[in-house]
């Protein structure tokens, strides 16, 4: 579940997709212009995949979470989840920033839950109800995040894992525990979230409503796999076995590519939080136990750019499977060459709170002989040199060197 789309994607037991089911992610945007997270459209869409899935003829032997981060649901004590949850990438949330950053410098929360100032972080989104919705906020019994909420409908049981707790600007992560500090701080208690768990540990199994919407019998033990980004990292392979190269990471919900390392709790604290506080924004748990990913420098609008390019000039059918979609762009990329003809992009800022915002981005050298494959390629040939310019950066750190 991300913030662009909602995907289920069925695999053999060795690791072969078999189908994907997919459904866009239609936020609620209220009048001034605030993202949420529909509570019911999403649980409809999920039911609706899997369904989909059980109709190939698959049998599903376990269920594993992936979603966004920092977005959270609040729950009454009946269990009822009484609100829809303020999307990510939402910048309303920007007064909450401010307000926190009045309390503690950015250095001395760093030094605790390893975090640069964003907007996003969960915290920010709960102390927005508290001060726009009280009476939901004080109804609230529990927060979960949307891997959380998707546990919760499928099984009835509530967690966090370690790796979307750290996106919350509430925990001590060193310690992997809530910080007394950051809860005071931010005017919260810690029994608004629940109980702690490993990214991939059992949590339960589908509950009856489940099995009558699925029209099964049999039982399916569901984890919670952790935020997309870092298992997008562990399915390639990033942060196993200890690893400490320089990875970048591409991603376009986010609308943004940032480039870091993985180091392990021992490397964690080895250096003074100082160290990382001038070299990354960043230092998260992997869905890995014990391992940490630094991020280092962004460069915003990466996916935003190329969705509205790939939309603008060769959008998706709707019946056009995934596959055949990106062998399309291969071959319409086919009728340009490096240099893309002359034409340029320029970005007048790059500000990562405008990662779904394409203002401040012009194409230069246009002609009337130029071909949207042109203006494809000089997209990803700008962002290319973006990236580049990033791990020069990084590889200056320690004299680690980026392999090919």
């Amino acid at each position: 579940m991300c913030g662009t789309s909602m995907k289920i994607g069925a695999f053999s037991k060795r690791g072969k997709r078999l189908y994907l089911a997919q459904r866009k992610q239609i936020p609620i945007v209220t009048p001034e212009g605030h993202f949420y997270f529909d509570r019911n459209y999403q649980k409809k869409m999920l039911y609706e995949m899997l369904r989909e899935i059980v109709g190939q003829g698959y049998k599903i032997l376990s269920i594993g979470i992936g979603s966004c981060g920092e977005a959270v649901y609040p729950v009454d004590k009946e269990g009822e989840v009484i609100d829809n949850a303020i999307a990510w990438y939402c910048t309303r949330t920007d007064e909450q920033l401010k307000e926190f950053s009045k309390k503690i410098s950015e250095k001395d929360a760093f030094s605790i839950c390893y975090l640069k100032p964003f907007y996003n972080y969960s915290a920010h989104k709960i102390n927005w109800f508290k001060k726009n919705k009280p009476d939901i906020f004080k109804r609230a019994n529990c927060w979960l995040h949307v891997d959380g909420y998707i546990n919760y409908i499928l099984t009835d049981t509530k967690y966090i894992d370690y790796n979307q707790a750290g996106t919350t600007l509430l925990l001590d992560t060193k310690k992997r525990n809530w910080s007394d500090t950051l809860f005071k701080l931010n005017g919260l208690r810690k029994e608004i979230f629940p109980e702690f768990t490993e990214s991939g540990k059992l949590t339960g199994f589908i509950n009856k409503n489940t099995k009558e919407e699925l029209g099964i019998d049999y039982q399916i033990p569901v984890s919670i796999a952790g935020h997309d980004t870092w298992c997008g990292f562990y399915i390639l392979g990033f942060g196993i076995k200890n690893e400490t190269e320089f990875v970048p990471n591409f991603t376009g919900t986010a609308g943004l590519t940032n480039i870091g390392i993985f180091i392990d709790k021992k490397e964690l604290l080895k250096k003074d939080p100082e160290y990382f506080f001038n070299n990354f924004s960043w230092v998260i748990p992997h869905v890995i136990p014990g391992i940490y990913h630094c991020r280092g420098n962004n460069t915003s609008k990466y996916g935003s750019l190329l969705e509205f390019i790939k939309k603008l000039l060769l959008d998706k059918e709707e019946n056009e499977s995934w596959d055949d979609y990106y062998k399309k762009i291969a071959g319409f990329l086919e009728n340009t060459k490096p240099g893309a003809n002359g034409i340029r992009i320029y970005a007048s800022e790059n500000d990562l709170s405008k990662g779904r915002d394409l203002s401040g981005i012009n194409f230069l050298n246009l002609e009337l002989s130029s071909s949207g494959a042109d203006i494809l390629r000089a997209a990803m040939e700008y962002l290319s040199i973006l990236d580049k310019k990033n791990l020069d950066i990084l590889e200056k750190f320690e004299g680690k060197k980026m392999k090919p």
